[in-house]
Order: C-alpha cells, then sequence, then structure tokens
C-alpha cells in the first residue's frame, strides 16, 4: 500500500511489514540528560562487565528474547540507547583524566632521571 498527497509519496507499506516514510517524528517525556546530574550513579565498567556476562545484554536494554517476543517501542529505545551513550562519554571521560594523570607521572619522572 503506497499513501500519496498531491504526487508525493508519504509512506509505503510493503506486504512483508516494510514501512517506508520519509521521517518520523517520535514524541518522549523522558530523555537522558539525568546522566550528567552529578546525583547520577554512574555504574563502574567492573558491574557492567558482570552483568553482561551473567545476563548477555547490557543494563536496561532488553534482551533479544525479549525484543522477539515483545518487539520495541522506538523512542523507549532511542532513550536507551541514548543514556548508554552519555554512560560512555563519562567513562571515556574519566579514562582519559586518568591516562592524562599516568602521562603526567611518566614524563616527571623521565625529565628527574635526566637532571
Amino acid at each position: 500500500m503506497t499513501v500519496s498527497n498531491n504526487g508525493t509519496k508519504i509512506f509505503q507499506l510493503n506486504t512483508n511489514g516494510l514501512l517506508r516514510v520519509r521521517n518520523v517524528r517520535v514524541d518522549t517525556e523522558n530523555w537522558p540528560d539525568y546522566v550528567f546530574q552529578k546525583s547520577y550513579q554512574l555504574k563502574p565498567l567492573s558491574e557492567i562487565e558482570k552483568y553482561i556476562h551473567i545476563n548477555g545484554h547490557l543494563p536496561n536494554i532488553p534482551s533479544s528474547k525479549e525484543i522477539l517476543e515483545q518487539g520495541i517501542d522506538v523512542a523507549e529505545m532511542n532513550v536507551k540507547l541514548l543514556e548508554k551513550i552519555e554512560e560512555l562519554t563519562l567513562h571515556l571521560i574519566a579514562l582519559e583524566k586518568q591516562l592524562n594523570k599516568l602521562q603526567q607521572k611518566i614524563h616527571k619522572k623521565n625529565n628527574n632521571r635526566h637532571l
């Protein structure tokens, strides 16, 4: 089925369930900027690793079994994925700070050897 308006294709739904549209706007009442609040408890990577080992997927992300059985809510999944991206960004910032401190220590140690 194809729906057009004045000759412009609005959307197309194929018999196999594929929906084609040019744009989709999804409204959501929650956006994960809360990850950047000081009160947000960022889980240590070691805890996330344990969770993945036990459950086979990221915390707060549905398993493949759940997705196959129930599908996904696109807005909800986008919120969850952005939450993970923001958490990863915070972890990367922390790792970069640690790396910079280590590099400064190494540089200082090397400079002291040459004195």
